[in-house]
């Protein structure tokens, strides 16, 4: 399966730390994958699954993939989906 993006799937989570004006650190945590084409997300794999935060709500993001990865997953997707 050809794609014309890629993007990480991920979730924000707060931490304990603290930036130099007093808020939560948000770490991002990678969920999966997302793949984009022909103008449209056409799959999501997950390899982890979200958690609610603490307002019992499911957030997540996609950030699309740094050109220096996206040859990997391009392979993986062809090899999970077909060419």
């Amino acid at each position: 399966m050809k794609v014309d993006k890629l993007f990480d799937v991920v979730q924000p989570k707060e931490t304990d730390k603290l930036d130099d004006s007093g808020n939560p650190i948000t770490r991002w945590q990678n969920l999966g994958i997302a793949f984009y084409k022909e103008g449209k997300i056409t799959g999501i794999k997950l390899e982890a699954l979200p958690l609610p935060d603490k307002n019992g709500e499911v957030w997540i993001r996609l950030f699309e993939k740094k050109e220096s990865l996206a040859w990997v997953i391009q392979e993986i997707a062809e090899a999970t989906h077909g060419n």
